[in-house]
Parts: C-alpha cells; sequence; structure tokens
C-alpha cells in the first residue's frame, strides 16, 4: 500500500512538472523554460526542423525564448537569411535544367 501512494505522489510531481515547462530540443541540446499558463501542450518541441510558419503556429514563448537566446536557426529565418522554399526549388529546377542541357549538348 505504501509503494502505491508513493507511487501515485510521484506520478502527480512529474504531472505537474510537465503542466508548467516546456522542454525544448535544439541543434545544441535540452533547453527549458517555464509555461504561462499549466497545460501539456507544446510540453516537448523538437526545433531542430522548424521552419517559419512552426515558429509561428506554437506557442510566443517558445519562439521568444529561442530569439532571446539567439538560437541561431530561429534568428536566420527572422532575419530572412534562410531560404525559402520557392528559391531552394528554382535552385533545383535550375540544377535539374542545366544538367539536362549538358547531357543534350553531349
Amino acid at each position: 500500500m505504501k509503494n502505491i501512494i508513493i507511487t501515485i505522489l510521484l506520478a502527480t510531481l512529474i504531472a505537474g512538472a510537465l503542466l508548467s515547462a516546456h522542454i525544448i530540443r535544439t541543434t545544441d541540446g535540452f533547453e527549458f523554460t517555464t509555461k504561462e499558463q499549466l497545460t501539456f501542450q507544446d510540453t516537448y518541441v523538437d526545433v531542430r526542423q522548424w521552419g517559419l510558419k512552426d515558429y509561428f503556429s506554437h506557442s510566443p514563448k517558445i519562439r521568444n525564448y529561442l530569439l532571446e537566446k539567439k538560437y541561431e536557426a530561429a534568428v536566420n529565418l527572422v532575419k530572412g537569411k534562410e531560404k525559402t522554399f520557392k528559391e531552394k526549388a528554382g535552385e533545383v529546377v535550375d540544377s535539374v535544367g542545366q544538367k539536362v542541357k549538358d547531357l543534350i549538348s553531349d
């Protein structure tokens, strides 16, 4: 009976901690920040592959925290240094077009 009470108490403490914290996975490791409200939303977020849309679709607390910490990927997206999908797609199309021209000319 004592083990059951300890297990329930421990589970309650862990749930409470998860309700009040953001765990943010970056390329440099893990970052932790507190939430503004007790919720399970955005408890764990992996921002390593996020695009601009992702930064704006999640909690502003996460976005602002990453910008404050000068997380390079977030800063580059906001400053516009990261290439857009359209720019990357254009580069691929140009590259393929050049390869086709090279094949035809040979």
